[in-house]
């Protein structure tokens, strides 16, 4: 990893003061539950009856058991790499994610009939995207550091497909998505820190692997990077060439905010998924 258990933590400390603020402003702010319900019924307008299908079929993979499965799957590669140590920590992240959140939502239970009446009160933050961020921070995590970046494409196109889908359900708002987002990677930061504190106990190896992980740790940030940007540009390139650019534009024009917050959860994970590939870009 190329940053201390310090800096790990404090990174910790800046998603749950972020994570604090948000929820602040999701309950107390009438401008905020506003841009929230307007985009949640733009979405379920956009998609229609079978486009809702298809978003429900999505939400499935973050229920309990698949989610158990992936991440025992995740366990197992790491396992198999030879690094336990890992496989702990995919486990301990899934595990500490779920029941958190699944908490969390109780404890931060607040009616917000004025945005959307059909979405619970016990909604923030959202458990199926904070165990879809979870998996994905865990894939990246487990895969060689040459495959990073394509992790980090799957794991952003999971961290997506559930967010945008749960909104298009009627079942988040999506300040319950970006809760979940900064819940997961501040726990992940939090292990992440702990596993660190731990592997510095052992001495690290040195000349030509010290060069190496140099070099690593140099193309890490234009690898992720680069894939990611071909990831949103090639997400942008299908949607125009299946809805065609008449029909996004209209849409676009006449649903302005779910635009907006579709942007900007788009850009808060891909931002969250590179700095995941960018914190563990030493581990082998």
């Amino acid at each position: 990893m190329i940053f201390s258990p310090r800096a790990l933590l404090l990174g910790t400390a800046a998603c749950a003061v972020a994570f604090a603020v948000l929820v602040l402003f999701a309950y107390g702010s009438g401008e905020v539950r506003y841009v929230d319900g307007t985009a949640v019924q733009s979405f379920i307008g956009a998609l229609g009856a079978s486009g809702t299908t298809w978003a429900n079929r999505v939400v499935q993979i973050g229920d309990p058991l698949p989610v158990a499965v992936l991440a025992g799957g995740l366990a197992a590669v790491a396992y198999g790499r030879g690094r336990p140590r890992l496989a702990i920590f995919v486990l301990l992240l899934i595990g500490a994610t779920s029941v958190g959140s699944q908490v969390l939502k109780q404890l931060l239970a607040f009616p917000r009939e004025d945005a959307a009446a059909f979405i619970g009160d016990a909604a923030y933050p959202s458990g199926h995207t904070t165990a879809a961020m979870a998996l994905a921070i865990g894939l990246i995590v487990v895969t060689p550091r040459r495959a990073r970046p394509i992790a980090a494409v799957a794991g952003l196109a999971l961290v997506l497909g559930m967010s945008y889908s749960l909104i298009a359900a009627g079942s988040h708002f999506p300040s319950d998505v970006l809760g979940a987002y900064l819940f997961a990677t501040g726990t992940a930061l939090c292990l992440l820190a702990g596993l660190q504190a731990y592997e510095s106990r052992f001495i690290a190896g040195t000349g030509r692997e010290a060069v190496r992980h140099s070099a690593t740790r140099a193309l890490a940030t234009p690898a992720a990077a680069g894939v990611l940007v071909v990831f949103v540009v090639a997400a942008a390139t299908a949607a125009v060439a299946i809805f065609g650019p008449g029909s996004l534009l209209a849409f676009a024009q006449a649903n302005t905010i779910a635009v907006f917050v579709a942007g900007a959860l788009g850009v808060a994970a891909t931002a969250l998924i590179a700095g995941a590939v960018l914190t563990v870009g030493r581990q082998a």
